[in-house]
């Protein structure tokens, strides 16, 4: 009777730790909060409540701490909003809360192709439709290729980015350069155009070191 008494008081206090660690509103996610750009955070975080409200295998509580996959709700937002280069989530115990973190993108150039100019940024990842253009202020990467693009999508090497960005800097005393022109052929062999303001055309071997 004495250990029936024990082993039944034991599972009952199994049960109550379960309950607690699992259930209890104590660790349970309970609101979704976007940080830093207040534009769409709550276009992320309608995004992100079906991963982290409802059930996991029918029984456990996705918005328990030990069930948010952080790495699946990044690559997530990341994806649905190609503006973003960054999307980190982390888990707030005293507010109750998955904060997501976003960084936006930053242009650096534009990149156009026939069907219009689209805002590019560091990486050579293309993010959104480009405003008008004014002067040459803004360097112009002019693809010529057949190549497939998509928003969200790397279009130029980040190193070729870097590259590009120095040159122009660094002859920017000389000769203004205005545009970058890819072409089928000089992808191939390895080497692009850089157009200046006057129309004139430098070809530069894309293999070469960034200049810093």
């Amino acid at each position: 009777m004495v250990k029936t008494f024990f082993a039944v008081s034991w599972l009952a206090v199994l049960a109550g730790i379960f309950w607690l660690i699992f259930y209890s509103p104590l660790f349970l996610v309970s609101i979704i909060t976007v940080k830093e750009n207040q534009e769409i955070a709550q276009d992320v975080a309608k995004l992100v409540e079906p991963a982290v409200f409802g059930k996991r295998y029918g029984i456990f509580k996705k918005n328990h701490p030990l069930f948010i996959d952080e790495r699946f709700i990044s690559a997530l937002v990341l994806e649905r909003f190609p503006q973003l280069s960054e999307a980190t989530p982390k888990y707030n115990f005293f507010q109750h809360a998955l904060e997501i973190t976003i960084e936006p993108r930053k242009p650096v150039a534009h990149w156009c192709r026939g069907d219009g100019c689209y805002l590019i940024d560091r990486k050579g990842i293309i993010y959104a439709p480009a405003g008008v253009r004014e002067g040459s202020v803004i360097l112009v990467i002019r693809d010529l290729t057949s190549r497939e693009a998509r928003l969200g999508m790397r279009v130029v090497p980040e190193t070729w980015m870097s590259f590009f960005s120095s040159m122009r800097e660094r002859l920017r005393s000389i000769v203004w350069i205005s545009s970058v022109i890819l072409e089928e052929e000089s992808l191939g062999a390895h080497y692009v155009k850089l157009e200046t303001v006057d129309g004139w055309h430098l070809v530069v071997d894309t293999d070469m070191e960034p200049i810093t």
